[in-house]
């Protein structure tokens, strides 16, 4: 599993992650996110991404059609985006109304 996950303590929330060095591209290449989608067999409408970089989490998530909450915290929170995400939020915790909220949309 992904170490950052497991250091965070949220690895079992997860069913798939997907590190760059281990397949060759790196976020935003849909590639990558094709990745997850197959581990998952996934349709990206079926898929959110969290993510708190707006341009290689939210615009790669966005420009293969899934559907994305940005996490405003640490180093990117005030980085600039072109794609707005479906939800912004703060905190994990928030999640917990926000993926429900995204699967009914």
């Amino acid at each position: 599993m992904n170490p950052v996950l497991a250091r965070l303590g949220i690895e079992g929330f997860f069913d798939t992650a997907v590190a760059d060095m281990d397949v060759g591209f790196a976020k935003p290449d849909p590639r990558i996110f094709q990745v997850s989608l197959d581990n998952l067999q996934l349709a990206p409408e079926q898929v959110v991404m969290v993510g708190d970089n707006p341009k290689t989490d939210i615009e790669g998530a966005y420009d293969l059609g899934m559907r994305t909450v940005r996490l405003i915290r640490g180093p990117n929170r005030m980085q600039p985006w072109q794609v707005e995400a479906d939800f912004r939020t703060r905190n994990f915790s928030t999640l917990v109304v926000i993926i429900p909220r995204l699967k009914r949309c």
